[in-house]
């Protein structure tokens, strides 16, 4: 599932680890005990929040005051375990759908929030 990072208040500051060193907990749900996605890339190790794309651009409009953003990758993880064929590979129906569902929250910021896209 996707990732819900909170403060971690009680981190060993004598046992220092990679694992722990931000002081941060990843937690599968909020609060209140929803996933913010039920969707994964290829390898379930990444999980796709979709709105997140465009509630970010909103805080980062909100809180810079409309800086120019570069969106410069918005990858897909795929993972090929032998078993899909060479026509669903082609067909690629999983990266299309991630693609479009980004773009149509990068159209909603533009369209509804008033988000500026340069070229």
């Amino acid at each position: 599932m996707a990732r819900i990072v909170a403060h971690d208040l009680h981190v060993d500051l004598f046992r220092p680890r990679f694992t722990t060193d931000q002081h941060l907990q990843y937690r599968l749900t909020n609060r209140s005990g929803d996933h913010i996605s039920s969707e994964s890339d290829g390898t379930k190790i990444l999980w796709s929040y979709t709105e997140g794309l465009r509630k970010l651009l909103n805080y980062i409009k909100t809180k810079y005051n409309n800086p120019t953003i570069y969106i410069t990758e918005t990858g897909f993880d795929d993972y090929e375990d032998g078993t899909v064929t060479r026509e669903e590979i082609i067909e690629d129906t999983k990266r299309i759908e991630y693609h479009q569902k980004h773009l149509r929250q990068l159209q909603k910021a533009i369209m509804k929030e008033n988000f500026t896209i340069n070229e």
